[in-house]
């Protein structure tokens, strides 16, 4: 699937994404997950980065590369990460909430999710949950986000949700 940035680089959520962690200031670390060939992990200041997919991909100057599949590879991050992102991942993924909770479980201070907002239930084939809205992602997520961006690329709409992370609510 080489060139899959090459071909999204210019979309509007990317933009939108970038400006987000770029705010957030200096973090111990990021973690990307479902990230393969997109250079999301290098944006923003990051003592450490990391990308998590269960593809080979190709390597990004400064960030661990990191094989396997969400939530299964949960444990190689033992540690909390500052900041985790799932970008266009979790409308590919059998059980969302499960998927979702492995993520909350090692972020310690943000995430930033996206999805396909309100696409056609037939829209894509590799899509299981079409369409998505703020609803739906909530109850996968259990939570409401901080702040919610829906972006308008290539004709569909993206659903970015932020998630700040009170300390107590880590469990």
């Amino acid at each position: 699937m080489a060139g899959y940035w090459e071909s999204r680089k210019h979309l509007e959520y990317y933009r939108t994404v970038r400006q987000i962690l770029e705010a957030l200031g200096s973090l111990p670390s990021i973690l990307d997950i479902g990230s393969w060939d997109t250079p999301v992990a290098t944006w923003g200041t990051f003592g450490m980065r990391y990308t998590l997919d269960p593809r080979e991909r190709p390597a990004l100057p400064n960030v661990t590369r990191v094989f396997g599949r969400w939530p299964d590879a949960v444990d190689r991050f033992a540690d909390s990460v500052s900041v985790v992102t799932c970008l266009q991942t979790i409308e590919h993924v059998d059980d969302p909430p499960s998927f979702v909770d492995a993520i909350f479980a090692v972020a310690e201070q943000h995430v930033v999710i996206s999805v396909p907002y309100k696409w056609p239930a037939d829209a894509t084939p590799y899509h299981h949950h079409d369409p998505i809205d703020e609803a739906k992602l909530e109850l996968w997520t259990r939570r409401k986000c901080t702040r919610k961006y829906i972006v308008t690329d290539d004709g569909g709409q993206r659903l970015i949700a932020e998630y700040r992370i009170q300390p107590e609510s880590r469990d």
